[in-house]
Formats: C-alpha cells, sequence, structure tokens
C-alpha cells in the first residue's frame, strides 16, 4: 500500500465517522461514559453504590458548540449537560459518537436525576486551545477520570484511584495525532488531488455509503418544518429558481435541521463535525448526480473533499471561531466539484480561493438551529465557486487574505484564525453566559 494511499485511509478512519447528535456535546458524553464504566467494577456493582459525582472540565470551543444543540433521544433537551449525563448512565462506550443510540426512558429518568441533584458539574479551561474533555466520575469509593484530547474519540488516558489503565486507551497518543496532522499539512493542494485520484473501491464505497446517510438524515428533516421545509416552500411558490444549487440548499439545510433537533439518525461526519460532513459530502454528492458523473468519480471526489476539510482544520484548528462549515467543508465540497468535472488542481486551487474570498469571515458562535442558514449558504458558496473556477474565473493574488495560490490562503487563513479565537471564544461564550 502507498503512503498516499494509507494517508487516505488514516484520515477517513480518524475524522470521517458516523456520529449521532452534535459531536461536542455526544463527546461529552462519551467521556463521561469512559470515566463511569471505570469506576463500574464488579466490587462496586455488588453493593449497588450510586453515582456520587460528576464533573467535566472542557475547552472553549466544546462549551460553545455543546450549549445550544438538541440531544438524541433527551425529547428536545438541550447542551452539555443532558448530554454528561445520558453518558455517565450509558453502560455502551464501545459504540464512540453513537452511544446515545440506545437511550430509553429508564435512561433519561436516570439522567435528569443526576441534573436535579446537582450531581454534575461543567466547567471550561480558557487554557486549553484545542479540543479538550476531561470527565471525573465518582462511585462508591471509586474515582475514574477519562481525557478526550484532539479529536472527538480520542481518549488518551484514563485513570482509576489515581492510577493509569492503559490497556483501555484506544484514542491515538498525542504524539499520532500531531504526525497525522503534520503529514497533512505538509501536503499541497495538488498533492491532495493526487491522493483523492487513488482512492481504491473499499474506499469508495464507504465514501458513497456517507451520502446514503446523510441523505436519509435531509429527508427526516423535511419533516420539522425548519429551514430546509422553508427553502423548498419557496422554491414551490417560485420565490427561488427550481434548480441544482437550491436543491443542494434544501438538502445540506434539512439535514443540519434534523442534526440541530437532536434526531436520532447519524450523521457521516467530517472532521469530527456532522454538519461539515453534511455539506462535504451531500454537496458534491448532489451535484455529481445531477451531472451525470458516474458513481467512482463521485467517490473520489467526496475523498478529496474530506481531505481538504481535514487539511484545512491542520491550519485553522479543529474547534475554530470561524464557521468550519464555511471555511473548511464549503472548500472541500467545491474542490470535489472541480474534481468531477476537470480534474487540474490548479483549477481546484482556483474555486478555493473563490470561496475564501466571499465567506472566510463567517462566524461560529455555536451548534444551534441556526446553523442550517449557514450550511445553505456555504452550500450556494461551494457550487457557485466550484462554476467559476470551472468557468476560467479565478481571483488574483495577493488579494486581502488571498494568496497567490490556495495553499498560501489556507496558511493566512490558520493565522488568522489561530490569533483571533481565543478572544472570539471568550465573547461568544460570555454572551451566552448572559
Amino acid at each position: 500500500m502507498s503512503a498516499q494511499t494509507l494517508l487516505l485511509k488514516e484520515v477517513l478512519r480518524r475524522d470521517v465517522q458516523p456520529a449521532l447528535g452534535c459531536t461536542e456535546p455526544v463527546a461529552v458524553a462519551l467521556a463521561c461514559s469512559v470515566a463511569a464504566q471505570a469506576a463500574r467494577t464488579s466490587e462496586v456493582i455488588a453493593k449497588g453504590s450510586p453515582i456520587e459525582h460528576v464533573s467535566i472540565v472542557v475547552d472553549p470551543g466544546v462549551m460553545k458548540n455543546g450549549n445550544a444543540v438538541a440531544v438524541p433521544n433527551s425529547f428536545g433537551k438541550k447542551g452539555n449537560l443532558i448530554a454528561a449525563a445520558l453518558g455517565t448512565v450509558c453502560t455502551h462506550p464501545e459504540l464512540g459518537l453513537e452511544l446515545l443510540q440506545g437511550t430509553d426512558a429508564q435512561a433519561l429518568a436516570s439522567a435528569e436525576h443526576l441534573l436535579r441533584s446537582n450531581m454534575i458539574s461543567l466547567v471550561y479551561d480558557e487554557n486549553q486551545t484545542s479540543l479538550y474533555i476531561r470527565a471525573t466520575v465518582t462511585i462508591g469509593a471509586n474515582t475514574a477520570i477519562a481525557v478526550i484530547k484532539d479529536t472527538h474519540t480520542n481518549i488518551a488516558s484514563i485513570t482509576l484511584n489515581g492510577v493509569r489503565l492503559d490497556s483501555q486507551v484506544t484514542g491515538q497518543t498525542a504524539r499520532e495525532e500531531s504526525t497525522l496532522d503534520g503529514r497533512l499539512s505538509s501536503l499541497s493542494i495538488t498533492d491532495l488531488v493526487q491522493i483523492a485520484n487513488k482512492a481504491d473501491k473499499d474506499d469508495i464505497c464507504y465514501l458513497l455509503s456517507g451520502a446514503d446517510m446523510n441523505s436519509a438524515l435531509s429527508t427526516a428533516g423535511m419533516s420539522l418544518q425548519k429551514v430546509g421545509h422553508h427553502l423548498e416552500t419557496m422554491l414551490l411558490s417560485r420565490t427561488i429558481d427550481d434548480g441544482p444549487i437550491n436543491r443542494a440548499k434544501i438538502a445540506v439545510a434539512a439535514a443540519t435541521d434534523a442534526r440541530m433537533a437532536g434526531i436520532a439518525l447519524p450523521a457521516m461526519s467530517s472532521g469530527g463535525s456532522g454538519n461539515q460532513g453534511i455539506v462535504a459530502i451531500l454537496v458534491p454528492y448532489l451535484m455529481g448526480k445531477y451531472s451525470n458523473v458516474p458513481d467512482t468519480q463521485i467517490g473520489k471526489s467526496l475523498a478529496l473533499s474530506h481531505l481538504v476539510n481535514s487539511y484545512v482544520k491542520c491550519f485553522t484548528g479543529k474547534l475554530s471561531s470561524m464557521c468550519g462549515c464555511a471555511v473548511a467543508a464549503g472548500v472541500g465540497a467545491s474542490s470535489a466539484i472541480v474534481l468531477q468535472e476537470n480534474g487540474d488542481a490548479l483549477v481546484v486551487g482556483n474555486a478555493i480561493n473563490n470561496v475564501l474570498a466571499n465567506i472566510a469571515g463567517v462566524l461560529c458562535d455555536g451548534a444551534k438551529g441556526g446553523c442550517a442558514l449557514k450550511v445553505a449558504s456555504s452550500a450556494e458558496t461551494a457550487i457557485m465557486s466550484a462554476n467559476l473556477a470551472l468557468g476560467g474565473y479565478s481571483l488574483g493574488g495577493p488579494e486581502g487574505i488571498i494568496g497567490k495560490t490556495a495553499d498560501e490562503t489556507i496558511a493566512n487563513l490558520g493565522k488568522l484564525a489561530t490569533s483571533s479565537d481565543p478572544v472570539v471564544n471568550q465573547e461568544v461564550l460570555s454572551i451566552l453566559g448572559r
């Protein structure tokens, strides 16, 4: 297996996986579930010891993104705290980001009891600059701590009564995470196009399954009478044109409506985000189907979409103050559309510059129902930017943050994001706490 093929598979394994619910609160649930499982020794279970306390520390990005989004199987309840409570009583952390799929009325009642009894506390640590969740669960005489770092499922450490349980750690080490990001960020857009074009049958099958998963989510979202529904109403009344761009906007908005409302269906994520997965997958998939692109080529384009999304986030960070659906997934989707029609890395780069010249400044103020509006805008910009590039239009950088190449532009974007993140996230959290 070539190094390029291996890198694609590593990115897909780490960044592209099913997730039930918004990934930040679900990652909080996962950390609590892992810690609770470690604390529930046979001795504790025999004694019937109750949960005594759960404390969670997260980075500002997790705090922000989990603040106002509905949690699956919670009857519409929102936020990191209900997710933490459900995770603590959940007994299947091995399900990863789908661990809340088996939540029933009894589990919800137990979770609500923990909240009513003030047994759960949650704070954020402003000094944590990347994804970070530390859950401490005390059951009887046992106290267990689980730490998730860098990515939503990366269980970096587990301790029980101060003793490390290294055999139970399933995540990558910080060095392994850094190595993958380092390898990815050292590449160019041209390299990513070459890698995507080498996607094998197994990769393509997996990538297309993500399109099926997110399409099902979109169908479910249309029943909610939220953004996707109202956009379709506008289309049917001829307020907006019935064309592929607006059809794509409706589809991605409806899928996001479903996720933000806590619909109990998984999304195939991208870069650790379900909403980004919706944009990175559904936009190029629908455009490919509209243009009668063969499934194999659509699959390769989806590989590029995910690679570019993860590549951008190597520079901006996993939980940036900028909307990842705009500056990362939208960029990936636009790249994929170009690959379907042309395959020229230069044109892909031009599409990327077009996207970022338009929506680089979109703010991330946390996951919530309004994300469907941003997702719809990202879809439209991705398609428009790709077609402008395919038609021969490109920005001649340097112009603003737009560089001479897309690689330069993404590096500039990263500098802007990392320098502004601490201030912006702090101000957003201050507003959310009002």
